[in-house]
């Protein structure tokens, strides 16, 4: 994030000024806040040998700007090694790529790091025979501030004070995300962040 000059609020103390904080404030509906779903986007999806598999329709938009999980199930010999390329848009719009290793002979359990806005579309790999995949969202969200370090903050779910769990990235917007203490499911949520 860019940094600023604080704005200086006198004290009772004579000549010693102290910076004034400046609250991000960060409120979720119920809707935005809804439990993370494992196959909310996708469900039941048949990959197999004849080729990859692209989506681009999904069953649900993204609740709020939210990470991405993909899972498989069925015959894990099944499973070729590639890659899992999920596209859409991070908080301000822009194009944004994650890719989800697949390993031959183990089913896929992943679980994104990087806060979607949207999903636009996701290529599966060619796998060596049937193989069922869902895709959906998780408890990681995203905030519009790429930080160098965990900000200072307050969280509430439910109007009740959490404890709140940062990642956080000053070169990629979408990987500043953060999480609670437990998982919000179709609470309200606040967040105030001290920028």
């Amino acid at each position: 994030m860019r940094g600023y000059i604080p704005e200086l609020l006198s004290t009772d103390a004579f000549n010693t000024p102290v910076p004034a904080a400046k609250v991000a404030l960060i409120e979720l509906s119920t809707a935005q806040a809804a439990a993370a779903d494992d196959d909310g986007l996708l469900s039941g999806v048949t990959l197999g040998s004849s080729g990859a598999v692209v989506k681009t329709e999904f069953l649900a938009a993204m609740p709020y700007c939210r990470n991405v999980t993909i899972a498989t199930t069925g015959t894990a010999g099944n499973v070729k090694a590639g890659t899992i390329v999920i596209e859409g848009k991070d908080i301000n719009g822009d194009p944004l790529v994650e890719e989800a290793t697949v390993t031959a002979d183990e089913h896929v359990a992943f679980t994104g790091s990087c806060a979607f806005s949207e999903i636009t579309k996701v290529t599966f790999p060619v796998m060596d025979g049937a193989v069922t995949a869902k895709m959906g969202w998780g408890d990681l969200y995203g905030v519009p501030f790429m930080f160098s370090a965990a900000p200072l903050a307050l969280g509430a779910v439910d109007h009740v004070n959490e404890a709140i769990t940062w990642t956080v990235d000053d070169d990629e917007l979408a990987k500043n995300t953060f999480t609670f203490s437990s998982a919000p499911a179709g609470e309200t949520v606040q967040v105030a962040m001290f920028i």
